[in-house]
């Protein structure tokens, strides 16, 4: 008899563990996979940076820069040099938008696109 309940106990034990593995797996593949521990000083050249995303509500506050090769390089948004960056991004994305949203026969001018941005 207590042959017959400790197997069933160590089934269950067994069964129990299990599944919480099997979540454990399931959710840790909708965890945000973008952290960053060190922050770069050096700066990068515009011409090399691709993209950017911000991080924030992290142990780091950070931008991550994607270079034009895919090298990922977390640097901080307080940095002078990246807030330039963003800016410069920033504003040759507005740019390629307002290209692709007007017509053909619209002439936009470099005046009139930062009059845009900033408001």
């Amino acid at each position: 008899m207590k042959l017959y309940v400790a197997a069933i106990l160590a089934i269950v034990f067994f069964e129990n563990l299990s599944m919480h593995i099997v979540r454990g797996a399931f959710g840790s593949q909708t965890m945000a996979q973008s952290f960053c521990q060190d922050l770069r000083k050096k700066p990068i050249k515009l011409e090399n940076i691709d993209r950017y995303e911000k991080l924030t509500n992290r142990p780091v506050e950070a931008v991550i820069i994607t270079t034009k090769k895919g090298d990922k390089v977390c640097v901080s948004p307080e940095e002078r040099w990246v807030k330039k960056a963003i800016h410069q991004l920033e504003q040759k994305a507005a740019l390629a938008q307002l290209k692709s949203s007007s017509s053909p026969k619209a002439v936009i001018n470099q005046a009139s696109i930062c009059q845009i941005i900033r408001s």
